[in-house]
């Protein structure tokens, strides 16, 4: 191999073709080979490894024979040409960077039951108008289609669990979106900057959404919020100007509260209000007073964070989570009760909360220290001890305030 160009005898091999007999494609094997235009693989090649055609910019088509049962990392990285690529039945997996950097491909052929795409597999394929999956496909990795500024329609099966973060970052050309069923949480920046995305549907299945998930979906008119979702994070809608009605100073996305305007010293939230995102009121250094609905469930990380004048509030019998760093810096708070209907309180919820000396647990029994969240189990606190409104108070800011909180 000379200056991406693969030699035999002297002569520069374009059309490759590869001896019957052949098993195994090697890792690297042909990567940077840019003289290739087309390849021929034997059926009796089982797996295609790492990189092995990487960098091949001159391929505008393969066929992979139904052999091929395994396709590794990277395989087709950087084959700018390519334009059609079929996947045989028995590849069950489409792994990490498979075809990223193909910027010509237009088509992909999945025949079998792929479940997985792994992280950047179409990554930067800025030709790719559509794609159909397999009905098995479980798992899209992290970048999978991000780049991919000509996809217009693609339809997840709802057997799918998990849409990596990033998955469809700057999808352009992307209209509508269905998340399916099974899938608890939309990652961060998941279809951030998809500007043409018009209408997605989320399902009662997802539980949080991630930061900046939807950020700049100017498109974006309407999002309805299920009730299943217990968690919004920062920034998630930020941008989406045409799905954000404001109130009082107050932003929402559907029925949540998503960002306030920092000047504002009373609030009186929305009696539909389901909850509030990570950051909504954070330093709002004016605000004294706010009204929380009865309903409402769920307050953010850094809801109030900052909140300096902050002097009293009450929490709804309703609300079942507080989040970490919920009233951090509330340097007015003295008194606050806490609902029975709460069963988490994240860390440093009241860190910084210098004048707080007098927190009510209306249910102060089956508290546990968890040193993150989705722990299940960890150091009991004292019922007794949290019984007593001083000693609860000490406990939230000293010595365990870098605990989460949870209730069992």
């Amino acid at each position: 191999m000379y200056g991406g160009g693969l030699y035999l005898n002297g002569q520069l091999i374009t059309d490759l073709v590869i001896p019957d007999g052949v098993t195994e494609l090697g890792d690297y094997v042909f990567q940077g080979c840019s003289s290739f235009t087309s390849i021929s693989i034997p059926d009796s090649v089982t797996s295609i490894g790492v990189r092995t055609f990487a960098v091949c910019g001159g391929i505008t088509e393969i066929v992979i024979p139904d052999s091929v049962t395994s396709i590794g990392d990277g395989a087709f990285n950087g084959c700018t040409s390519l334009v059609k690529i079929n996947l045989p039945g028995g590849v069950t997996s489409i792994e990490d960077s498979a075809f990223m950097y193909c910027y010509a491909l237009e088509e992909v052929a999945m025949e079998g039951a792929v479940t997985s795409i792994g992280d950047d597999a179409f990554s930067q394929c800025s030709s790719l108008t559509e794609i159909a999956f397999s009905a098995d496909v479980l798992y899209i990795g992290e970048r999978a289609f991000q780049d991919c500024t000509r996809l217009a329609s693609i339809s997840i099966p709802d057997r799918a669990t998990r849409i990596g973060a990033r998955a469809f970052y700057r999808c352009e050309s992307l209209t509508s979106f269905t998340i399916p069923d099974g899938v608890t949480r939309i990652e961060y920046n998941t279809f951030q900057d998809c500007t043409s995305l018009a209408s997605v549907t989320i399902p009662n299945s997802v539980t949080s959404i991630g930061s900046a998930a939807f950020a700049r979906c100017t498109s974006l008119t309407a999002v309805a919020i299920p009730d299943s979702v217990v968690r919004i994070e920062e920034s998630a809608f930020s941008g989406c100007e045409n799905c954000i009605q404001t109130e009082g100073g107050v932003s929402y996305v559907d029925d949540w509260v998503i960002d306030c305007d920092r000047a504002v010293t009373t609030v009186s939230l929305r009696g539909d209000t389901a909850g509030l995102a990570d950051s909504a009121f954070d330093v709002c250094w004016l605000l004294t007073e706010v009204s929380l609905p009865e309903g409402m469930k769920s307050i953010g990380d850094a809801a109030f964070s900052g909140c300096s004048s902050l002097a009293s509030i009450v929490i709804p019998s309703s609300v079942t989570r507080i989040g970490e760093q919920a009233f951090d810096g509330c340097r007015s708070l003295i008194e606050i009760t806490i609902p029975e209907s709460v069963t988490f309180i994240g860390a440093g919820a009241f860190s910084d909360c210098v004048r707080l000396t007098d927190v009510v647990f209306e249910d102060p029994e089956g508290w546990f220290l968890a040193s993150e969240a989705d722990d299940t189990s960890g150091p009991d606190l004292s019922g007794r001890s949290l019984s007593d409104s001083e000693t609860a108070a000490r406990f939230l800011k000293d010595p365990y305030v870098d605990y989460c909180w949870k209730r069992s």
